[in-house]
């Protein structure tokens, strides 16, 4: 380097991703009686990503995304200007990703975390050179489960045309993740992290100096995962009023209540 500076450099490699993706639609209604009808909607959706992670070819993460829908109608007329509407549903989304890496820990004569189960080969960070290989986490899984229930009644009667109703959701939010458990590893240059040496193999120790050849290592251990639980509620009174032919004033009164997401693990 200049005046015997240090050399630096960035490692940076772009490899081509891969992205997949299907859905599914289906739709089925069924008439009982002029006055009754009963549906059925459903919607599926699965992607799934592959790419790199960090900038060294050969790490990359297995993402899986998934969206599942789900609604049940049923409509009831009791008179021309009186009509009930009850709904329930389900919704579930999830997204999964997996670390895919090319060898582990033991493979390169490394020993694997304490808790690193899956025997990954720790998050890689060499910053003369730039190099990243690999993350935190081997795998996490965040989804979300809603269920839900509602009714509305409609009513119209002369000018006005009066809606009325009441929804609960119940949210159920599982998580889980390893974070940290395959453990990190940051060196300064390459060479650091062929050596590996602490303080006293490397000679710093000689000279007072308690420096390794790495600049920080870390793992966790312990479970991680998380799984929230909370209800929405909400009641509406809508009233539409036909003041002329070519003026309607839209009346609204609304109450929504949003719990706050606790844990079923604490």
């Amino acid at each position: 380097g200049l005046n015997g500076g240090q050399i630096y450099s960035n490692a940076s490699f772009s490899l081509p991703g891969r992205y997949s993706e299907d859905q599914y639609v289906g739709n089925v209604t069924h008439q009982f009686s002029p006055r009754q009808f009963l549906s059925l909607k459903v919607f599926t959706a699965g992607a799934k990503t592959i790419a790199i992670i960090g900038n060294l070819p050969g790490f990359t993460t297995d993402t899986q995304a998934e969206n599942q829908n789900a609604t049940l109608a049923y409509t009831f007329t009791f008179s021309p200007w009186l009509v009930n509407e009850a709904h329930g549903s389900f919704v579930h989304v999830s997204l999964v990703s997996r670390r895919q890496d090319p060898f582990g820990a033991s493979d390169v004569g490394m020993k694997p975390a304490p808790d690193g189960a899956t025997g990954k080969f720790p998050w890689l960070m060499i910053a003369q050179a730039g190099i990243s290989a690999g993350t935190a986490s081997a795998y996490t899984n965040n989804s979300e489960n809603q269920t839900g229930v509602s009714d509305t009644i409609s009513l119209t009667r002369g000018r006005n045309a009066i809606r009325m109703g009441a929804s609960f959701i119940r949210h159920a939010l599982p998580q889980s993740q390893d974070y940290g458990r395959n453990a990190a590893l940051w060196t300064y240059s390459f060479t650091d992290f062929l050596l590996g040496q602490d303080a006293a193999q490397n000679g710093l120790a000689a000279i007072g100096l308690p420096y390794s050849n790495l600049i920080d290592t870390a793992a966790a251990t312990g479970d991680f995962s998380k799984s929230y639980r909370f209800n929405d509620t909400s009641i509406f009174f809508q009233d539409d009023l036909a003041v002329r032919s070519n003026l309607t004033l839209n009346l609204v009164l609304r109450w929504d209540y949003f719990a706050c997401p606790h844990d079923v693990y604490e």
